[in-house]
Parts: structure tokens; C-alpha cells; sequence
């Protein structure tokens, strides 16, 4: 091995000297300096001391997309988390700090894992698994983050708090990320009906924006309906809402007593149902804002630069589990402008045995309506 090191320095040697000369090495020698001669890729030496500890708040808040104080209560729980490893392959591990910064940094941004690698000075195999680790440990969480009521007073208390607004009601809709199209899977099984690739994300959320429950990794292409029909929490809502409870869903939703939905055009000749949808809308524009502040806040999710549909799903429920801890750490975005999400009527045909349960739903809405 000493003689082969010893060729290697003399190889590099004859190249210095000899820099546009053909014959300065031949194939075995290349294939020396590959299997022994490792390039260090150059970059971004103490990102974190020399640049973001001292960033001001404002600054701090506007690259990361959270606060210091919130940014470090994360740290503190993911450092003391399974998930953030101590040490790896016995050297110790990057630090919990750079895990939590360089994560954000790539979902708050509309960039690539490779400026966010050379940035927080890790390899690109390294940010991606820094990345995994803080998804895991987010979705680990997500089940004490992302909670539905479930006691009466609970569920009072919320219907009270959207009353003040218009309805007393919880909201459910869907929402597309766009995304590339995953790798190894066809395009047009995740384009939606805007042509472009995306996953869908259903959520339900409270008068604060919080979402309490979420479903994502379906395809684009599936609609909104069919979306709620797979989803577990469909059989849950009958149950949790009762008869005094209800969510509200777009035109796109079968109506049911649980599951609202607007008055369609051709009703709109009576005032009362008038008044309905718009009671209606003022209620429904609190989930849009949730979709629209979590992805201004989080940019990344405006166009997912991730390969695989597990790490994207992932990435998307651990983006509304930081959504929700900035919520209950009072760490709210500046009312920039953000997107607010097209609902668009969906047509699809209905069963046979769906026209009681409909029925039963429009007894229900025309009781509100009368009482608005």
C-alpha cells in the first residue's frame, strides 16, 4: 500500500509539471488516482456560527420560516428524540441544530438539496438522511400534533368559536401539491384536472387554522370524493359529529347530515339559500387560508423537488405538523400574499344507494338555512 501511495504522489506530481502534456499518465495511472485519490467537494465552512446566529429576528424568520424561540424549542425536542443519532459510525453526529436548520432551510425555500448541503457544510447523502430523520421524527409526532376532539365539551367549544364566524361547523377540503412526477411512476396517473403532477392532501381544521385530521399520498388524478371514501376518518365523522355536529365540503362531496355542502347555482333563486352560501363561504375561507399560509410559509410545498411518493407523503404531513406546533407556539407568518386554493364543483356520478343519505343531508341544510 506504501508503494502505492508513493506512485499516487508522483502521478500528481508529473501532472502539476506537465498539466496539457497527453502523455503525463496513462490509463492505470487514472484509474489509481480514482480508486485512491478522494476530491473534497468545497463548501460553506461555519454556516451556522458566522452567518445565522447572527441573523435578527426578522431575518432569521424570513430564511427559515419560523422564529428563533420556536426554531429552538424544535431543536431541544429532536435532539432528545430516538430519532437524532448521537454518533455515527463511532464519530460524533452532526449536531440536532444543523438537522432542524438545514430541514427548514429546504422546506421554507424554493431550492435544491445541493445549495442547502454546501451551505450547512454535510455531504448531499448526509443532508439526505439529516432530512429523513427529521421527517420521521415530525410524523412520529404527528398523532399527538394533529388530534381531532373528541369529548362533548371539546367539540362545544369549537362549534362555539366558528359560530362567531358564521357556521357552527368543522371544514374538510383537499387541497393539490405539485410535485414532480415520482420516479419509476407514470405521468398521467398524477396530473390533475390542471394538467400538473401533484398529491393530494385532504384536511380538516378548527377555527384556527389547525388541522386535525390529514390524509395525503394519493395521486393527483383521484377526486375529491373518492379521496374521503378511502380515507379512515370517513367512518369516524358519522360517529364523532353525530346529529348536532357537521363539516363542511365543497360541491365535490356527496352532502350527508355529517358533511354539508353549498347550495348548487340552480337553487340560488331562494334568498334564504342565498344567505346560506354565503355563510357558507365566509366559514370555508378558513381552510383555504390553511392550505395558503402552510405553503407560503413553507414554500417548498408550491413544487416538492422530492423523488419518491413515501418520502413526499412525508414530507407533507411533517410540513402541517410544524404548521400546527406554530399555531400553539403563537409563531404566526406576516399576512403576505398566498395562494388561495381553486374548489372547483367536480362532477361524478353517484349510487343509487347514496340518494337516502343525500336526502337526509338537504333536511339537515335546509333546518340551518331557515335558522341563519
Amino acid at each position: 500500500m506504501e508503494m502505492e501511495d508513493a506512485n499516487v504522489v508522483n502521478i500528481i506530481l508529473n501532472n502539476l509539471e506537465n498539466a496539457y502534456d497527453e502523455s503525463s499518465s496513462s490509463d492505470e495511472d487514472d484509474e489509481l488516482l480514482i480508486r485512491l485519490v478522494k476530491y473534497k467537494i468545497p463548501k460553506i465552512e461555519h454556516f451556522i456560527d458566522d452567518v445565522v446566529n447572527k441573523l435578527n429576528d426578522c431575518l432569521f424568520k424570513s430564511h427559515f420560516r419560523m422564529n428563533r424561540s420556536s426554531t429552538n424549542k424544535l431543536v431541544e425536542k429532536f435532539g432528545s428524540s430516538s430519532f437524532y443519532p448521537k454518533s455515527v459510525a463511532g464519530q460524533k453526529s452532526v449536531s440536532s441544530e444543523n438537522h432542524i436548520l438545514s430541514f427548514l432551510w429546504f422546506a421554507g425555500n424554493k431550492c435544491c438539496l445541493r445549495d442547502v448541503s454546501q451551505r450547512f457544510g454535510v455531504g448531499i447523502a448526509s443532508l439526505h438522511r439529516q432530512c429523513d430523520r427529521v421527517m420521521e421524527f415530525l410524523v412520529s409526532i404527528a398523532p399527538q400534533i394533529i388530534t381531532f376532539p373528541t369529548g362533548d365539551l371539546q367539540k362545544l367549544s369549537m362549534a362555539k368559536e366558528f359560530e362567531k364566524v358564521s357556521l357552527p361547523v368543522f371544514l374538510n377540503y383537499c387541497t393539490d401539491i405539485p410535485i414532480r412526477t415520482p420516479v419509476h411512476k407514470i405521468k398521467s396517473t398524477y396530473v390533475n384536472r390542471h394538467d400538473i403532477p401533484s398529491i393530494k392532501l385532504q384536511a380538516v381544521c378548527d377555527y384556527k387554522r389547525r388541522f386535525m385530521h390529514i390524509l395525503s399520498g394519493a395521486p393527483g388524478k383521484i377526486h375529491d370524493a373518492r379521496l374521503l371514501k378511502l380515507s379512515k376518518i370517513r367512518d369516524k365523522l358519522e360517529v364523532l359529529c353525530g346529529h348536532d355536529y357537521h363539516i363542511l365540503g365543497d360541491s365535490a362531496y356527496a352532502l350527508r347530515t355529517w358533511l354539508l355542502t353549498p347550495f348548487r347555482e340552480y337553487d340560488l333563486h331562494d334568498n334564504r339559500n342565498k344567505n346560506y352560501n354565503k355563510k357558507f363561504s365566509a366559514t370555508r375561507v378558513l381552510i383555504e387560508n390553511a392550505f395558503g399560509i402552510m405553503k407560503n410559509r413553507f414554500q417548498q410545498l408550491q413544487c416538492v423537488q422530492i423523488h419518491t411518493v413515501n418520502r413526499i407523503t412525508k414530507f407533507i404531513t411533517a410540513c402541517c405538523v410544524l404548521h400546527n406546533l406554530c399555531i400553539e407556539w403563537n409563531d404566526n407568518l406576516e399576512m403576505e400574499h398566498f395562494e388561495i386554493d381553486d374548489f372547483a364543483a367536480h362532477n361524478e356520478e353517484t349510487e343509487d344507494n347514496d340518494t337516502k343519505l343525500r336526502r337526509c343531508g338537504e333536511r339537515k341544510r335546509n333546518y340551518i338555512k331557515g335558522i341563519l
